[in-house]
């Protein structure tokens, strides 16, 4: 008799051990759907699920999440993501019944299509962005009710193929890859990020209407060492003990046959980065073969100036905006750099992060080089041409502040021959302009000054036009120091 109900027993528990699973998959299957269909923020498909219990694992094939585009109310974007393949292994049902955390053993996303698509109620600098995403997670946890606590042991990150464009339509940006990997102190790595203007330079600024500076910016690689993840998301502090860029590559250009546009005051690097709507603290900012070009078109001239900077490298040491961690707020910038193709410059730069007026010095030293190789910018900016010359040194010393900067430069040549140029190419020069010039020529540019070779000391005095950037102010005044030294009385235009 008890043989028989031992029997009855274990038959009534295989038979509710092998029911058992089958319901409990078509409950959490059941559950999932539910969840995607009640979800009002997004429209959630999740395609074929698949359920394994031990350890319980859930594969989402074809999944996709897109918001509403009839919902023209939303600010959100307008996003659609589609998921080959999402692999949920080793979830703990315990955890999320009774903790009400997510905790998941491993998470893997196989690439996928990111289409997002910005509303005008956004304001976003953007208005569109596309892009593959891939993801693998190990022992990922974070709180169902503050899903911003989150935690992980480490992760594989990727997105590739990024695509956006500003919502300005004049510049479009692309990134090739960017990874990131780590559990708490991440690193990044960013490769061929590309910015773009949408015009040529002509059409650029006929659109813009107003002087303005086209900017043409290529990264070839930067990399983010130890950010700190968790301090990002709940404190919104950027924490990095190292930044470095290799391959960075900057143009910039105005055309100044248009008018200015009225308040367009640019700010000096302190006063941007002191007004972050976030604390920040890098240890040390490394450029490695870097490369800066600065082109300027007068009215008086068929061609740009052009001057540039090659071979640069460069370090910055504890710049932050956070008064806690530097209340001095000074820091410093050292550079090495190939100039004109010739001239090897050195240079320092020290900054106060905290002063009201943004005042910062800057020192240096070029070395011997063909004068005649700064005629792309004398010439076209200048009007002045040499005709020989030969620098064997020159040393500076400015300090600036918010609207002028002051110094001393020694500039030691040899052999110096240049004479100013009329603006015959112009189409709107003049027999006055032109007789003008050649008037004033000897007076401009002392003849006794160049023929003699003799060393005179240049004054720096440079009135700052805030609505330029500072690389035209670096530039300005060395140039008005220059100026001085060589006797040449004529402003820059």
């Amino acid at each position: 008799m008890k043989k028989k109900y031992f029997i009855g027993f274990f038959a009534v528990l295989l038979i509710f051990g092998l029911a058992l699973p089958p319901l409990f998959i078509h409950f959490l299957k059941k559950e999932l759907y539910k969840q995607a269909e009640e979800n009002t923020i997004f429209n959630i498909s999740l395609g074929e699920v698949s359920v394994e219990l031990f350890p319980l694992s859930i594969l989402l094939d074809d999944a996709r999440i897109t918001t509403n585009p009839a919902d023209s109310s939303s600010s959100f974007p307008q996003l659609d993501v589609k998921f080959p393949a999402i692999s949920l292994k080793q979830i703990s049902l315990w955890s999320y019944l009774l903790d009400e955390q997510i905790q998941v053993g491993t998470l893997n996303l196989s690439p996928a299509s990111v289409q997002v698509n910005f509303t005008a109620d956004t304001s976003s600098l953007f208005d569109s962005l596309s892009c593959l995403l891939s993801l693998q997670t190990s022992n990922l946890s974070f709180d169902k009710k503050h899903p911003e606590n989150i935690q992980l042991e480490n992760h594989q990150l990727s997105i590739t193929q990024l695509k956006t464009n500003t919502s300005d339509g004049f510049y479009s940006f692309t990134l090739e890859e960017l990874k990131s990997e780590g559990k708490e102190q991440l690193q990044l790595e960013m490769s061929g990020l590309n910015m773009t203007p949408n015009y040529s330079k002509a059409e650029f600024a006929q659109r813009k209407k107003y002087q303005t500076e086209q900017a043409k910016l290529f990264i070839e690689k930067a990399i983010f060492t130890d950010f700190n993840l968790a301090k990002a998301i709940k404190e919104k502090y950027i924490d990095l003990s190292s930044i470095q860029f290799q391959g960075l590559n900057l143009e910039l250009f105005r055309d100044k046959h248009y008018p200015r546009k009225p308040n367009q005051f640019k700010p000096l690097p302190q006063a941007i980065l002191r007004n972050l709507p976030w604390k920040f603290a890098i240890g040390n900012t490394e450029f490695a073969n870097s490369f800066l070009q600065y082109e300027e078109l007068i009215k008086e001239a068929e061609n740009p100036g052009s001057l540039f900077f090659e071979s640069i490298n460069a370090n910055i040491l504890n710049i932050t905006n956070d008064s806690l961690v530097n209340p001095s707020g000074k820091f410093s910038m050292k550079a090495k750099a190939d100039f004109m193709g010739e001239g090897k410059l050195d240079v320092a730069f020290n900054f106060d992060m905290f002063r009201e007026d943004n005042q910062f010095d800057f020192s240096g030293s070029l070395s011997t080089m063909s004068l005649t190789s700064i005629n792309p910018i004398l010439e076209n900016i200048a009007l002045v041409h040499i005709e020989s010359g030969k620098m064997e040194k020159m040393d500076f010393f400015i300090t600036a502040d918010e609207s002028q900067s002051i110094g001393n430069l020694h500039f030691y040549y040899s052999d110096l021959k240049a004479k100013h140029l009329p603006p015959t190419s112009h189409a709107n020069a003049n027999i006055f302009k032109k007789v003008l010039f050649d008037l004033m020529e000897s007076m401009l540019i002392p003849k006794e000054n160049l023929a003699g070779k003799k060393f005179r000391k240049g004054k720096v005095n440079f009135q700052r036009d805030k609505e330029k950037s500072i690389v035209n102010y670096w530039w300005k005044s060395i140039f008005s120091g220059l100026k001085s030294t060589v006797g040449i009385k004529k402003p820059a235009q």
